[in-house]
């Protein structure tokens, strides 16, 4: 709450026009493709280690980069093991 505090509501609908206009982008592409495999991550579990110095650093994103742009495309998606 703290980090988005400082966001206007100008900026937040513009993010969700974006973030529309994106999920619209990647149904257009599913006309063509059936099926994406990617992985989920570019590492194991991060360590509790590990996932603080993410947080500390705010650079969390890079632990969700595979998967995140289809959370805000609201796609659905399997993960498996």
């Amino acid at each position: 709450l703290d980090v988005m505090s400082g966001v206007s509501t100008r900026d937040l609908l513009a993010a969700q026009l974006a973030r529309q206009a994106f999920a619209r982008e990647v149904d257009a592409m599913f006309s063509d493709v059936d099926l994406m495999v990617i992985p989920t991550s570019a590492k194991t579990a991060f360590t509790r280690v590990e996932w603080d110095e993410l947080a500390a650093s705010g650079d969390v994103v890079r632990a969700f980069r595979f998967s995140a742009p289809y959370d805000l495309t609201g796609s659905p998606t399997l993960v498996l093991p």
